[in-house]
């Protein structure tokens, strides 16, 4: 509350959207579950050029020896590689271990021999937990990709239903949500008024569909912000149409820093304030690929923390914590 004071809040209905971490939720709130059984899912960023080339423009996908399918695409000018199934059930500690490496390195080998790729190209690895429904005694890679939403009832401690949201996949998020939604509607007797199955989200918002709508675009910001059609043209290839927001406080100067692949001052201000950023490492591997694409410099790190501290009203203390603690989470990624 906003006068100090504390509030207790009476839930008609809580929705446990933890992704893998969604039994332990489920744990504080009084149920013991078994809803996940989640398999972890590793890939690898390589600076190649040969490879990139060889890829011509198209997503791969292979299958390794194991009868795995893997793939590789050209991503933003490195080769993403990916990636393993394996059964995993604590997201806290999970990451790219060193056989995954080399079972990409292999399958790679298999698919291009010609190509010589090596551990030194490896500018990032990462890894993840899906949120697969628990499933005994079945292969990694036959559980089932679907979504569900388990409910728990309510009980005379609790006077809630939970409601777990288990599975799903990137690419099936909206439509889950539109699922959920629906479900909470019913529960609460309420009809739905809105839908927004067809709303753009963010920078996909009134973004240019062909070339020639992509040549106005950059044509009229240009002129807008009276800077480079190049500049505009890269921020729209980052943010979509989310750009001409950066593009505007841009307008009145900006400068680039090196080790960033292009990245501006003004640009990282602007997505510190607009961007929910609580740690500078939100900033180089989730709302922008600085830490991702090997292009990061100490020094680059050291200024993107300092506009970071200086926006979000950081001590110095505090930005050097930032700082180590990037260069200890960058050197766990990269190997």
């Amino acid at each position: 509350m906003g006068n100090g004071t504390k509030a207790d809040y009476r839930p008609k209905i809580v929705v446990n959207a933890a992704g893998p971490w969604i039994d332990r939720v489920n744990g504080l709130l009084g149920l013991q579950t078994k809803l996940i059984g989640g398999t972890k899912g590793s890939h690898i960023i390589i600076d190649s050029p040969d490879l990139v080339a060889a890829l011509k423009g198209l997503m791969v996908y292979y299958e390794a020896d194991d009868g795995r399918v893997c793939l590789v695409f050209d991503y933003h000018g490195r080769a993403l590689v990916g990636s393993t199934d394996i059964f995993a059930d604590d997201p806290d500690k999970v990451r790219c271990e060193d056989e995954e490496i080399d079972y990409f390195l292999e399958s790679l080998a298999g698919l291009l021999p010609d190509l010589k790729i090596h551990r030194s190209q490896i500018v990032y690895c990462y890894s993840g937990i899906r949120p697969l429904p628990a499933a005994d005694n079945t292969a990694a890679g036959l559980v089932s990709r679907d979504h569900s939403t388990p409910r728990q009832a309510p009980d005379e401690q609790r006077p809630y239903p939970v409601i777990s949201l288990v599975g799903g996949k990137w690419t099936t998020f909206r439509g889950f949500a539109e699922e959920v939604c629906d479900q909470l509607l019913g529960e609460l007797q309420h009809e739905r008024r809105l839908s927004t199955r067809s709303v753009p989200i963010g920078g996909g918002a009134i973004y240019p569909q062909t070339d020639a709508e992509k040549a106005v675009w950059l044509k009229r910001l240009v002129a807008l912000h009276k800077v480079s059609e190049a500049r505009v043209a890269q921020l729209l290839e980052r943010y979509g149409t989310t750009a001409s927001l950066i593009l505007a406080d841009e307008s009145a100067g900006y400068r680039l820093i090196e080790g960033t692949d292009g990245h501006s001052d003004v640009e990282i201000s602007w997505i510190v304030r607009n961007e929910a950023v609580q740690h500078v490492m939100n900033i180089l591997v989730r709302r922008t690929l600085i830490g991702v694409n090997g292009a990061l410099t100490s020094s680059a790190l050291e200024y993107i923390a300092q506009i970071c501290g200086g926006e979000l009203g950081w001590s110095e203390i505090q930005i050097q914590s930032e700082i180590h603690n990037v260069i200890s989470e960058l050197a766990e990624s990269t190997g």
